[in-house]
Order: structure tokens, then C-alpha cells, then sequence
């Protein structure tokens, strides 16, 4: 009998998991997602940068029967997942991490410009599928995995997810022969990456060009450059005071009295307005 194909549970061991521990032995990965989301991608991003070739295939979930009678239509929205990431990329939990999300975009648009990573988008029909198939026809370490977690970082993680592991490589390889045999994982992909539409461009601009886009400037780093702007002597190299202040002034008291001597010997004037407490008198003393 031959053996079933391993079934990795979330509760158990996160597909997150074994998509880390698959990743260092191979150098090619397509992927078929219901969704996507930056902090998935951000999970595995070090493991497949050196990759040469990753592709993701990014379809809309079927709607529930309410939802699809109340909207009219049976197929895909025209304005997915456009609209969807807009409103994923702009809510305020992912504002907070606007500065890794920033480098996971260059990173992410610097795979897209080397030709390693493409991206498209099936609207033929809803696509329920999610997969993650490592190698490729050449590979005889080829793996695929099959079952039901989004390429998001709660997929990968959290939610209740079931998912089938096979790892002999003639089924994740295999070509069928006729048009009644089945496909291997790699066949499968191969004819529903022919169908869809390549989004490279769409989708670098709306990454770049979000709220935590590295077109953008988030609070943080507005909040930076309005202080470089204001306060520009802060990052002028402060003079070295006498060793005899070493053992008497903090690390803090120590920049402030070369902060001062900048400002002293700039415009001949200059105020120390620490709060109480903090040693302004020792500070001028120094000075």
C-alpha cells in the first residue's frame, strides 16, 4: 500500500513551520492563494530571497451564498484584490509596522525587477485552492503541499488549517499524458498560471505607493525629519570635553555640554532647559 501524504495541522505544527524547514533545500516555489498579506510573506521572505524563481498566484475566494446574491454576480469582483489590499495596506495595526513592512517592499520589488519573483491574478473564476509546491520539473527533492491556508500570515499560523504534504517528487512532478489523466502539483499550477493575468506592475504600485509604501513617509518618520529640520545641531559631531568630566557627568549631561559649546561657539548664546532634577548647574559647570 502506498503511503498517505503527511496532514500538517496549525494546532500541531504551523505550516509556517514546515515552510521554514522546507525552504533552505530548494530554489524554486509557486504558490496559489486565496489572499496575501505582507506579514505572511515577511515570515519566510529570508529563506526565498536567494530563490530563482518564486511565483504567486493570487485568486478571490468564493463568496457565501448571502454575500453573492446580495452583490448580484457569481463571479470574481472586477476591483479584486485591489480594493482588499488598499484597505489591508491602510488599517492602522499595519501602520504600526510601517518601517518593516518598508523594507519587506524593497525587498519584495527588488525580486520582481530581477525577474526572480511574478506575480499574477486569476479572474477567470473563484479560486479556492491554496498551494505551495517547492522545485521544479528538474527537482527530484520537489515537494508540494495542498489544503486550505491563505499565504497570510494568519494562515500560515493561527487559524484552524488543515494541509496535505507530499513529498515524492514523481507525483509532485508529474506530467499527465492525456487529457483524462491527472495532474501532478506542478502540472496542476502550470495550467492555472496560463490562464491568469500578470500583475507585476499593479502590484508593485500598490505596494510602493500605500500607507507603508517606501513611496511614503509614515508618522514616524515625519516625526524624524521635522527634528532633523529643527533641531539640525543635534547632528553636528559634539566636542570632546576634559578628562576630568569622565567620573562626574553622565552619558546624557556629557551631550548636553557639547550641544551647549556647539550652540556657544556658533552664536555666542546659548539656554540649557533640563527638568528639575536632571543637573543643569553641573553641566554648566562643565561647559
Amino acid at each position: 500500500m502506498a503511503s498517505l501524504p503527511k496532514l500538517i495541522d496549525n494546532n500541531r505544527k504551523t505550516l509556517a513551520d514546515l515552510l521554514l524547514t522546507l525552504a533552505p533545500d530548494h530554489s524554486h516555489l509557486s504558490i496559489t492563494t486565496g489572499y496575501w498579506d505582507i506579514p505572511g510573506i515577511m515570515l519566510v521572505l529570508d529563506k526565498i530571497r536567494s530563490y530563482t524563481s518564486i511565483r504567486l498566484l493570487i485568486g478571490q475566494e468564493p463568496l457565501s451564498p448571502r454575500r453573492a446574491r446580495n452583490l448580484k454576480t457569481d463571479k470574481p469582483d472586477e476591483d479584486f484584490p485591489e480594493i482588499d489590499f488598499a484597505y489591508d495596506l491602510a488599517i492602522p495595526d499595519n501602520i504600526k509596522y510601517a518601517a518593516e513592512f518598508r523594507q519587506t517592499i524593497t525587498s519584495i520589488k527588488q525580486l520582481i525587477n530581477d525577474g526572480v519573483m511574478n506575480v499574477k491574478i486569476y479572474r477567470k473564476e473563484f479560486l479556492h485552492a491554496k498551494a505551495y509546491i517547492f522545485g521544479d520539473y528538474h527537482d527530484k527533492e520537489a515537494v508540494g503541499i495542498v489544503g486550505s491556508s491563505n499565504f497570510t500570515k494568519k494562515g500560515l499560523t493561527v487559524n484552524r488549517e488543515l494541509n496535505s504534504l507530499e513529498e515524492d517528487d514523481r507525483i509532485v512532478r508529474y506530467k499527465p499524458s492525456n487529457i483524462e489523466d491527472t495532474n501532478g502539483h506542478l502540472s496542476w499550477f502550470d495550467e492555472v498560471w496560463e490562464e491568469a493575468c500578470l500583475w507585476n506592475g499593479k502590484f508593485t504600485e500598490m505596494l510602493e505607493s500605500s500607507p507603508v509604501g517606501d513611496l511614503t513617509f509614515g508618522p514616524y518618520d515625519v516625526y524624524i525629519k521635522t527634528l532633523m529640520e529643527v533641531f539640525p545641531d543635534e547632528l553636528i559631531p559634539k566636542p570632546e570635553l576634559g578628562d576630568d568630566t569622565k567620573d562626574v557627568l553622565y552619558s546624557f549631561q556629557n551631550r548636553n555640554a557639547g550641544i551647549l559649546i556647539n550652540k556657544l561657539e556658533r552664536m555666542g548664546v546659548a539656554m540649557l532647559s533640563d527638568s528639575v532634577g536632571l543637573g543643569k548647574t553641573i553641566t554648566a559647570g562643565a561647559v
